[in-house]
């Protein structure tokens, strides 16, 4: 009975940290789309932004294991809790992965690119 009780708990908890929820979608000058989505096989949600230099911002998100993901970031995709960035002479680029339920909310992402567009004015 021990035993049962045991294997019962440990498949419940591997259930359990082996999901995340996160947001799925985009957004884009005039488009917006924005699904929730149970992940499986990575514990991480991601978030890429893109400011070009013609000022339009573009956002893409969802599971840390997407093939979205990976096609952008030539077959990167979430293994850790990180926030990268980059500016070149087409624009601003940051790509976040994080590890909580719904961390990269579309709320989360204008507070993410304000805060790096605060700091790239300041470093102007």
């Amino acid at each position: 009975m021990r035993s049962a009780l045991l294997a019962c708990t440990f498949l419940t908890l591997f259930t359990f940290t082996s999901t995340i929820d996160c947001y799925k979608g985009f957004r884009g000058p005039g488009r917006y789309k924005n699904t929730t989505t149970t992940c499986h096989g990575n514990n991480y949600c991601y978030i890429i932004t893109a400011v070009p230099h013609g000022g339009r911002y573009y956002a893409l998100f969802g599971c840390g294991n997407d093939d979205e993901l990976k096609s952008v970031t030539k077959n990167h995709f979430c293994g850790g809790v990180v926030k990268t960035g980059k500016t070149d002479t087409n624009g601003t680029y940051e790509v976040s992965c994080c590890d909580k339920d719904f961390c990269n909310s579309s709320s989360g992402v204008f507070s993410l690119l304000n805060a790096f567009m605060a700091l790239k004015l300041v470093f102007m």
